[in-house]
């Protein structure tokens, strides 16, 4: 009886072994839609914790074959597909962001310009949705991830501002205006880490 207790015990533990390792490829995937951000931070430390795990237990497979223990199986892709796709969702992610910067530098030349030629920034900008004269939103990105980006005119009409929020505290803003250069600056945790004229 106790020999069938144990067997039943190592087996659940095979099983459970085996649906940790099914599902561990999986958890980055959704990230693919979810931004780095205060409020999905949870998801993505949960996802950076299967990738330390899936680290830690492709060493000890690899050392459990080599030690001659266990046998090479199909079982070892399982960490090794985590451990490639949480960086490439990550990349998925920069080259989405820096989509929605092209958006956004591009909708800015556009503002530049008919602010220079009327003198005035328009109240609204054609795709994006305004809430109010000179203020106005939309969304941007690629490879399933979106960003939130922001026009506003400023208290002197003839200036503009639009902001592409990539987290809770780093922008990418472009402003300009009649009788201004189109700058941009990157802002970083509140920082400002890079700007530069645009001529148009």
């Amino acid at each position: 009886m106790h020999k069938n207790m144990d067997s039943s015990v190592v087996k659940a533990k095979g099983n459970k072994g085996k649906a940790c390792l099914i599902a561990m490829p999986l958890i980055p995937l959704p990230l693919i839609f979810l931004p780095m951000d205060f409020f999905t931070s949870r998801p993505w430390a949960v996802a950076f914790g299967s990738f330390v795990y899936a680290i830690g237990k492709l060493l000890m497979m690899t050392m459990a074959v080599i030690r001659g223990k266990e046998r090479p199986s199909g079982w070892m892709l399982s960490p090794v597909l985590c451990i490639v796709l949480l960086p490439a969702v990550v990349k998925l992610h920069g080259m989405s962001a820096r989509s929605a910067d092209g958006f956004a530098q591009k909708t800015a030349e556009t503002v530049h310009a008919l602010c220079t030629s009327t003198g005035k920034c328009p109240d609204a900008i054609e795709g994006f949705n305004c809430g109010g004269p000179g203020s106005c939103n939309a969304r941007s990105g690629a490879y399933g991830t979106t960003y939130p980006v922001l026009y506003r005119r400023e208290e002197n009409p003839a200036s503009f501002r639009i902001a592409v929020r990539h987290n809770i505290d780093s922008y990418f803003v472009v402003t300009g205006g009649k009788g201004k250069e189109l700058k941009t600056e990157q802002i970083l945790d509140s920082r400002r880490v890079r700007h530069g004229d645009t001529r148009t």
